[in-house]
């Protein structure tokens, strides 16, 4: 069940504000408001743009069912949570890889979290930063997931251990 969002869009309407490529090269939006001239339109298109991204993260909040109201701490929880990215390690020896036709060298490892439904989650493996080279020489990617599991593959067989971050997040409405 959605919850409420509470932080609304100024303009919502749209009937007062800057366009777009107007704004972009404006010289007050560029170097501030200058002393005695306050346009309208260009401040209505400030506060448009400010409030369209506020009114969004409350949107999310809403849409992982709690309300987005105007209380600063518990707002910074939500957001934490509705943003929260969570991490394994996985450890990738040179001898976990195993000859394959398709991909050269394949490997199957346990990464707790990860959803068998690809559309779920974003993953993103990082090497370890001081394995990067030999990452890259090898051509290590993910190819596959399962519950609880990911699947890399090599053009080329590592010749020591690999380090891979992997970085997920769940993604709303899957």
């Amino acid at each position: 069940m959605a919850g409420t969002n509470n932080f609304l869009i100024f303009d919502e309407n749209n009937i007062n504000s800057m366009a777009d490529v107007a704004y972009k090269t404006d010289n007050q939006r560029l170097n501030g408001v200058t002393t005695g001239i306050a346009r309208s339109s260009l401040h209505n298109k400030t506060l448009r743009q400010v409030s369209m991204m506020v009114s969004a993260m409350g949107q999310v909040i809403a849409n992982s069912g709690q309300d987005a109201t105007e209380d600063f701490e518990t707002l910074v929880s939500q957001l934490g949570s509705a943003f929260s990215f969570q991490y394994a390690t996985v450890n990738i020896s040179a001898t976990d890889w195993q000859n394959n036709e398709t991909y050269n060298y394949v490997c199957n490892k346990t990464v707790t979290g990860i959803s068998a439904a690809e559309t779920a989650q974003l993953i993103i493996p990082v090497p370890k930063l001081s394995l990067l080279n030999e990452f890259t020489r090898c051509g290590i990617y993910s190819y596959a997931q399962a519950a609880n599991q990911l699947s890399f593959a090599a053009r080329r067989k590592p010749n020591t251990s690999i380090t891979i971050y992997v970085c997920y997040c769940n993604l709303s409405g899957n």
